[in-house]
């Protein structure tokens, strides 16, 4: 099982090395392109906003979107059914693409987190640094899932599913209070915010990096996010190997 995983994720590693320029562009330009204004204008009160937003921007956006364009092109290419009618199981083949995407988009949340941090001198407790990782590795699989079922499911054509895909995720990270607190939004719409998971995940980790107890119906809330998108990529990958 291993094995198979970890030669899944070498495969959707790969693109990473063949285009190094769009890959800096992706983990490095962008977030930081983002991030940099909005540092500028933003109040120092919330400036850990911009930077929990800035860090969930790259697992986000870089899980949904990879996911969907790697899955919809396998499908388009007749790769997919190749893959998961060989010794693989759709779960392995599911955790090989996504470790694959980790590897790289996790690389721009660090960049995030190094420069934000080090430029207002804020500091973390180790226990705090780790709690913040585990929080963006858990962002990034619910994404991935996301992207896998819009692969699955979404438009055949395979530009039409990226558009989509790269749609999705631009909803989560900046129509959710990811960039911004909770408390800025509307009271009428607020509620609306809590049906995405980048609320709950910013918000616990908006928590951990000032000290603030983590509220449990946040950790509900994520954890359910992650079994039901699970659930759906496993259903969705078993169905196409039938």
């Amino acid at each position: 099982m291993i094995t198979n995983i970890v030669t899944i994720a070498r495969i959707y590693m790969k693109w990473a090395f063949r285009n190094p320029a769009t890959y800096i562009f992706m983990v490095g330009v962008m977030p930081i392109s983002i991030l940099v204004p909005l540092l500028i204008v933003t109040p120092r009160a919330h400036v850990i906003d911009v930077i929990v937003g800035g860090m969930l921007f790259s697992v986000v956006a870089g899980g949904i979107s990879d996911m969907s364009q790697n899955i919809s092109f396998d499908k388009q290419t007749k790769k997919l059914t190749l893959l998961i009618t060989r010794p693989v199981s759709p779960f392995e083949y599911l955790l090989g693409m996504s470790l694959g995407g980790l590897c790289y988009n996790i690389i721009g949340s660090l960049i995030v987190f190094l420069f934000a941090f080090l430029s207002f001198s804020i500091t973390l407790s180790v226990l705090a640094i780790f709690e913040t990782l585990i929080m963006l590795i858990v962002a990034w699989f619910i994404s991935s899932c996301i992207g896998f079922v819009v692969g699955l499911y979404g438009p055949q054509d395979y530009r039409l599913n990226s558009a989509t895909a790269n749609i999705l995720a631009f909803a989560f990270i900046f129509l959710a209070p990811a960039y911004y607190p909770v408390d800025a939004i509307p009271e009428p719409i607020k509620p609306l915010s809590y049906v995405a998971y980048t609320t709950h995940i910013a918000i616990i980790i908006k928590d951990v990096t000032v000290g603030q107890p983590v509220t449990p119906f946040n950790i509900l809330m994520v954890f359910t996010f992650l079994i039901v998108f699970l659930g759906l990529s496993k259903a969705g990958v078993k169905w196409r190997a039938k």
